[in-house]
């Protein structure tokens, strides 16, 4: 029995969190309050809430109570909510280990990437899988009932690692491929997938889908998709109304969370309060200076990341994971219903735009030349993560594209999103000084 390392104990810790939030803070504020909150309060109240519902769905995987499913970041969740699993997604692992506070939990992410490599498994392999494996080849994590694989042709490596997982702890896998087209055979292709995966789902848990229930979870999705296209709309001011903040809440509401009714009142929340700025011909940074494009993953093992960024006068206007180009789902049935989540899993960050050849439409750097005129991009960031060899292997081609007909200057590192041993926060910040005194 190995000794508990930090997702065992920051989990309770955070499940104690969620019963302080749910006495304490409260589901709403009257408007006249609102008004005198700065932006980032305004947010905050609804996403502890939000908060609160996630970690209490996981709670109840923790303790048995519902089937789990570990699932990758490139997958919808409607049908998994529909069907009343609790999903856990192996990125969401992988960044609560690197941002667990290194005074309390020293061993981070670190123990979880080691113990991979102990096993035989290679230094490439990508730290956002490896490090939520790790825990739970460790039992620092209970073992999911059942494992999703659905990154094959684009992130082979989480595919890969959910395999491992799977077979390592003995439950059942489950696969749904992506066609490395984005035509209508592909979504056909996708959508017969999701037929079989629902199938299999229904014999090992011995639940059939409630096609009402999936339809309640996928209005909230479109409702999602509205709000967020509002939101997007007001990025393109100069200076932007949109905080920082909806960088990294933008993918945690769309990959992580999605489905839950929780999410509508942070959306509501981040539209109003930017609103609000733009109506007063006021910005989210009242110093910007910059207008960032980060044309891959970001730094994710410190959340207050994109905080500093603001403090040095830079608009985070989009990273990769944070790119959603969805259109909203036809529920009238369950094959359209089905036909729309596969056109919104074959437009999710990566696996739209990785699985291309990367001069294709719609391809890695099509979208991010499109991305940096749309958002008025004054200078773009490749933060490195070592274990994406699609993308340092291709990164040329996608540089010279934004310099040839954008003509921003580009910031290159040679970090890791979730392991800071690779490249510590005080380098990383280093190098991002230098750049922005370099271009003001």
């Amino acid at each position: 029995m190995t000794e508990q390392s930090t997702l065992a104990k920051f989990m309770p810790d955070t499940f104690k969190k969620t019963k302080i939030i749910d006495k304490f803070v409260p589901a709403s504020l009257p408007s006249f309050v609102k008004y005198f909150l700065s932006q980032k309060v305004e947010i905050t109240i609804p996403f502890l809430k939000l908060y609160n519902a996630f970690f209490a769905n996981y709670k109840e995987g923790f303790d048995g109570k519902k089937k789990t499913i570990l699932y990758p970041f490139c997958f919808p969740q409607e049908i998994l909510r529909a069907m009343d699993l609790v999903p856990f997604n192996i990125e969401v692992m992988s960044s609560l280990a690197s941002q667990a506070p290194m005074d309390k939990y020293p061993e981070n992410i670190f123990k979880y990437l080691d113990s991979g490599y102990e096993k035989g498994l290679p230094g490439t392999l990508c730290s956002g899988q490896l490090g939520g494996a790790g825990a739970l080849l460790t039992g620092d994590w209970p073992k999911p009932d059942m494992v999703l694989s659905a990154a094959p042709g684009f992130c082979d490596v989480n595919s890969k690692i959910m395999e491992f997982t799977a077979r390592t702890l003995k439950v059942p896998l489950l696969n749904v491929e992506l066609s490395p087209y984005n035509d209508q055979r592909a979504a056909d292709f996708y959508k017969a997938g999701l037929y079989d995966l629902i199938k299999n789902i229904e014999e090992l848990t011995g639940t059939r889908l409630d096609v009402d229930r999936l339809r309640e979870t996928i209005d909230i999705s479109n409702r999602g998709v509205e709000l967020s296209d509002e939101i997007t709309a007001l990025q393109t001011v100069v200076p932007s109304p949109v905080p920082n903040d909806w960088i990294g809440l933008n993918t945690a509401l769309r990959l992580f969370m999605n489905g839950m009714p929780e999410v509508i009142p942070v959306y509501e929340a981040i539209l109003a309060s930017s609103k609000k700025k733009y109506k007063k011909g006021k910005a989210a940074i009242p110093n910007e200076k910059h207008r960032m494009l980060i044309i891959y993953t970001s730094i994710y093992f410190e959340e207050t990341f994109n905080d500093w960024l603001a403090e040095q006068g830079v608009s985070v206007i989009v990273d990769l994971l944070s790119y959603f180009p969805l259109q909203p789902i036809d529920t009238t049935n369950l094959d359209t219903m089905l036909e729309g989540i596969s056109k919104e899993a074959m437009n999710y960050p990566m696996a739209r735009q990785m699985k291309l050849p990367l001069d294709d439409a719609d391809s890695w750097s099509e979208d991010m030349v499109h991305l940096a005129k749309k958002f008025k991009a004054t200078c773009a960031y490749f933060s490195g993560n070592p274990a994406c060899k699609r993308a340092n292997g291709s990164i040329r081609l996608a540089a010279d594209r934004i310099k040839n007909e954008v003509g921003i200057p580009i910031l290159y590192t040679e970090a890791d999103s979730w392991d800071q041993r690779v490249m510590g926060l005080p380098d990383i910040k280093e190098s991002v000084v230098e750049f922005l005194e370099t271009i003001s």
